[in-house]
């Protein structure tokens, strides 16, 4: 990547407003869009802004270089679909295209590589707009965007459950979903084969003790928030309570190789996700607050993985 579109991409956050860090002095210059009242900013100031055809709450962007362009991909919180914004020039961002999404159903997460997007279809609840007396679509639909501004449905992956939460794609023969499977308490991780992206089958699946219906508990039980972080023949999650390291050489078959609980002794923190550091016996690992008011301990944190046997904090 270019080193001036690193510079850039710094500058995108969610709204989608664009800012430069830099301290902020005289009345900001003119944007594509105008940033609303009410925002506020510490050493940065803002140089590009997009209503998103009048769509807010954009939600997990992923970008993209096509011809010289760049194409920014995103879900939305409070709609229904999935937008594209070109940010080739960080100041004065286009919007593109929007790609409706089914009714009372959650399509806030996608994500990209190469020509591939993959976007996650789940039922929410009622506290996020869900209405479980309406019919709701789940599972992931898979699509081609060789053509960036007009993205080409494929396929679409069915869970059979609740759907599909996250969705986690590094490229290459398989995606990684935490999903709502019948038979399971939470999302478990799945491993859905996308070679034939006209025709995805599932590949493999892990969950923690006790998850599966029936099925005793032999240790603190949660659910899957994902995606995995993958590195090899190595699948590295924050599981619910834990960060688990699972040996992924035999993709129908993973196995646990580490296990790292949270909770106990830290009661209801829940592990979010995890983030391999390049070049160091490291996983970052930050937490997620749960129920009502998001009152539970939070983490954030580094977790030692130099035996992957037994991760320490």
């Amino acid at each position: 990547m270019e080193r001036s579109m690193k510079r850039s991409l710094r500058r995108i956050v969610l709204g989608i407003a664009i800012f430069a860090g830099a301290a902020l002095g005289a009345q900001a210059r003119a944007y594509a869009g105008q940033i609303p009242e009410g925002w506020t900013a510490s050493n940065m100031r803002p140089i590009g802004y997009s209503d998103l055809d009048g769509r807010g709450g954009a939600f997990k962007l992923a970008i993209r270089q096509v011809n010289g362009r760049w194409y920014l991909y995103m879900g939305h919180l409070w709609h229904r679909g999935w937008s594209i914004v070109d940010v080739t020039d960080p100041a004065n961002p286009k919007f593109v295209k929007f790609i409706p999404g089914p009714d009372n159903t959650w399509t806030i997460q996608m994500e990209l590589h190469d020509n591939i997007m993959i976007t996650a279809l789940q039922s929410f609840s009622p506290s996020w707009g869900g209405d479980p007396s309406k019919p709701n679509n789940e599972g992931a639909l898979i699509w081609d965007i060789s053509d960036p501004v007009n993205p080409k449905l494929l396929s679409h992956w069915r869970t059979g459950g609740r759907g599909v939460h996250r969705v986690g794609y590094p490229g290459g023969k398989y995606m990684n979903v935490a999903a709502g499977m019948p038979g399971y308490t939470g999302q478990i991780l799945v491993f859905v084969d996308i070679s034939d992206p006209k025709n995805p089958k599932e590949a493999g699946r892990w969950w923690l003790p006790g998850q599966k219906e029936g099925e005793p508990r032999t240790g603190p039980v949660g659910s899957l928030h994902g995606p995995a972080f993958i590195d090899g023949t190595k699948a590295y999650l924050g599981y619910g309570p834990s960060v688990v390291i699972l040996d992924i050489a035999d993709i129908s078959s993973p196995k646990l190789v580490g296990r790292l609980d949270f909770s106990p002794p830290f009661g209801g923190l829940v592990v979010h996700d995890v983030l391999l550091i390049p070049g160091r016996n490291l996983l970052y690992a930050h937490g997620e607050g749960t129920g009502d008011g998001c009152t539970a301990l939070y983490l954030d944190g580094m977790v030692d993985i130099k035996d992957p046997k037994a991760p320490r904090f």
